[in-house]
C-alpha cells in the first residue's frame, strides 16, 4: 500500500485520529499550501508525541509490532471525497503552469532529464506509477512527441487530476486515473514502459506492487525507477524535531523499514525475471532500469 511518509508508522494504533486530522486539512487548504499543511501537522504530532522519548518508544512498537495499515483516509476507488474535495481535485486540470514552475525550481534535480528519457521510447505506451505532486510526471510530459501516450495511475483521486492537469498542459496524449497500484485495471503485457518518480519510496507492498508493473509490462519493456537510498531525506523533518541526527535517524529507519533500498529492489526483480540494464547514481537518488526477457 502506499502511505504518506513517516506518519503510518508514528501514529499505526491510533490512525484513526490521524485520518480525522488529514481529513480536516484537506478541505481547509488549497493543494498548493503544503508548507501551512506541514505546520498544522507538526503541530498535531507534537501534541501527541511530546519528546523524543515518546518518539523513540512508538518506533520501537512499530518495529515490534507493526504492520501495513490504511491511514490515508481514502480507498482504491476514492469514493470517500467531500464535494470541496471533489472541486479541489478538477481545479487541478486548470493549473498546468505551476509544474513549469515546479521543474525550474528542480534544475538541481540532476536525475530528472535522465528519469524522463529512460521513461519514453519511440511513441510506445508507457505508465507511470503515482504522480504526487506531479514533478516526475512534468518531466516525463515536457519530453514526450506526439506520439507518445502516458498514463498515469495514482491511489489518489487529487494526484489522478494533477496528471491531466499536466499533460493538457504540455499538449500532450494521455490521462491520470485513480486505482489501486496492487491491482491495476489493465490488461497482461499492456505497456512498453512503467516507471515510478520515487512512488516506490512510499510503498510498504513492494513486491505486490512491483508484480502488478510486470504483469502489464510487455515482453522486451523496462520499468524505470527513480528512489532515494534511504528514507532518511523524505523522513528528516519527523526526526529534526525531536533532535535526532542523521546517524541515529538511519539506524532507526533500518529497523522500521519504510523503505525499499537498491539491494532489495534487485532482489525483487531478479526473482521476476527481470535484468538490471544500467543505474545511475545521483547523490543520495538514482534511478535504476530494469528489463523483462
Amino acid at each position: 500500500m502506499v502511505f504518506g511518509e513517516f506518519r503510518e508508522i508514528l501514529f499505526f494504533r491510533d490512525v484513526e485520529e490521524m485520518i480525522r486530522f488529514e481529513a480536516g486539512l484537506r478541505t481547509r487548504l488549497k493543494p498548493d499550501e503544503s508548507e501551512k499543511a506541514w505546520e498544522e501537522t507538526a503541530v498535531f504530532i507534537r501534541s501527541k508525541i511530546a519528546d523524543k522519548k515518546e518518539f523513540l518508544r512508538r518506533l520501537e512498537d512499530y518495529a515490534q509490532n507493526g504492520k501495513p495499515v490504511w491511514y490515508a483516509g481514502r480507498n482504491p476507488c476514492c469514493d470517500d471525497l467531500s464535494d470541496d474535495q471533489l472541486i479541489k481535485s478538477y481545479l487541478n486540470l486548470f493549473r498546468g503552469a505551476k509544474y513549469e514552475k515546479m521543474l525550474a525550481k528542480a534544475l538541481w534535480a540532476t536525475h530528472i532529464d535522465y528519469y524522463a528519457e529512460k521513461a519514453l521510447e519511440n511513441g510506445k505506451m508507457t505508465l507511470e506509477l503515482t504522480v504526487g505532486a506531479g514533478l516526475g510526471t512534468a518531466a516525463v510530459a515536457s519530453k514526450m512527441t506526439d506520439s507518445d501516450f502516458l498514463t498515469c495511475v495514482d491511489i489518489d483521486f487529487i494526484c489522478a487530476k494533477n496528471a491531466d492537469g499536466i499533460l493538457s498542459h504540455y499538449g500532450k496524449r494521455g490521462f491520470g486515473i485513480a486505482s489501486s497500484l496492487w491491482n491495476l485495471p489493465f490488461d497482461d503485457e499492456t505497456f512498453f514502459t512503467v516507471c515510478s518518480h520515487f512512488g516506490i519510496d512510499e510503498c510498504r507492498e513492494i513486491g505486490t506492487v512491483l508484480s502488478e508493473a510486470v504483469r502489464v509490462l510487455k515482453p522486451g519493456g523496462r520499468i524505470v525507477l527513480a528512489s532515494n537510498e534511504s528514507g532518511y531525506r523524505r523522513t528528516k523533518p519527523y526526526f529534526d524535531m525531536y533532535g535526532i541526527d542523521r546517524p541515529e535517524a538511519m539506524k532507526l529507519l533500518r529497523q522500521v523499514r519504510h523503505y525499499a533500498d537498491k539491494q532489495q529492489l534487485d532482489s525483487i526483480m531478479s526473482g521476476f525475471g527481470l535484468t538490471e540494464i544500467s543505474c545511475k547514481s545521483f547523490g543520495e537518488r538514482y534511478v535504476a532500469v530494469y528489463k523483462k526477457k
